[in-house]
């Protein structure tokens, strides 16, 4: 077996730092914008689609064929999701502002110059909608909030609606070569973490599930790659083990094949405490050993972003999104 340059890995610690917990976890707006936006551009969506079949009627049908191409999507389910997430969000408030809102919308496609050339033209713009052919925020929002989706985000994925992800023209990927699908609405940020190479979170950045693409270098140029018995003698339950962080409760941890080759996998609990705040993490973090590389794709959930459902519940719901996501890895 290769002597290896890196006996204990940063790989583990670097994804849980305590200093820049709570910066990975704060979302780059607040949920109920976010869900505003695409709230608004669904119903002046509805008041176009109305006002083209109310001033052309010898279009009414293409407006149906329209609106039914995209709310028999997962984008028109998440549209439908919309209305009632703002109640919630906004409580008694929301009997006020409701009105206030449709007034303004129909206010302004009212006073659009609505014409038949501009009517066909937006009905073809409604079909292609219905691929996703939007704004990326409003597109995210929606398959974030397709009740589908929400219950199994790994059906996303399934249906359609991926994102690649490649690992070697990162700036902070030290050569590390290997292609990842994720569902399309999570959204994707930088870490200024060492060995972090990209973060990713559920939910258009609102969700409950945080994944980190981690990389360590821990082979010299002169000890050549990994191979499959290297693999086999380092991913073993003692280096599970021997990786973990101090604080951690470890729930299970074990090698399993992981894109054709013995890699682990292992399942901790996580408590973070700063400036008073306190965060309980699920991890589910896969590694593999690739050509030079240790890289790991780690799965958080976190425990103050769950409603109800306990860590447990969360888990068993997930583990399947975290299992065809690893599924889609690529060796380059």
């Amino acid at each position: 077996m290769k002597i290896f340059s890196i006996l204990t890995l940063i790989i583990f610690s670097s994804f849980i730092q305590l200093s820049h917990a709570q910066k990975e976890t704060t979302p780059r707006e607040p949920k109920w914008k976010q869900v505003s936006q695409a709230q608004g551009f669904f119903m002046a969506q509805n008041y176009s689609l109305n006002r083209i079949a109310a001033e052309y009627p010898d279009l009414a049908p293409q407006v149906r064929q329209a609106n039914f191409a995209f709310m028999s999507t997962a984008l028109g389910e998440g549209a439908t999701a919309l209305e009632p997430l703002l109640q919630r969000e906004w409580a008694e408030e929301w009997a006020e502002a409701q009105p206030e809102m449709e007034a303004q919308f129909k206010e302004i496609v009212r006073q659009q110059v609505l014409t038949r050339e501009g009517s066909e033209a937006y009905l073809k713009e409604v079909n292609q909608r219905a691929k996703g052919n939007m704004p990326e925020s409003i597109r995210n929002t929606l398959l974030a909030n397709c009740p589908a989706y929400v219950k199994s985000p790994g059906a996303e994925m399934s249906a359609g609606w991926r994102q690649n992800f490649s690992t070697l023209k990162h700036p902070k990927s030290d050569g590390a070569n290997i292609t990842i699908g994720l569902p399309l609405s999570w959204r994707k940020r930088e870490s200024t973490r060492q060995g972090v190479i990209q973060v990713f979170r559920s939910g258009a950045g609102n969700g409950s599930i945080l994944v980190t693409i981690n990389s360590a270098k821990a082979l010299d140029d002169t000890d050549g790659d990994f191979n499959d018995q290297d693999m086999k003698e380092l991913f073993t339950d003692a280096f599970i083990n021997d990786s973990l962080p101090d604080g951690v409760t470890l729930i299970e941890g074990r090698p399993m094949t992981i894109a054709g080759k013995t890699g682990t996998m292992s399942v901790f609990d996580l408590t973070q405490e700063e400036l008073d705040i306190k965060l309980t993490s699920r991890f589910t973090t896969f590694t593999i050993a690739h050509k030079q590389h240790i890289i790991s794709v780690s799965f958080q959930i976190m425990g103050n972003f769950l409603k109800d459902m306990t860590l447990d519940d969360a888990q068993k719901a997930y583990f399947p999104t975290y299992r065809s996501i690893m599924a889609t890895l690529v060796r380059n």
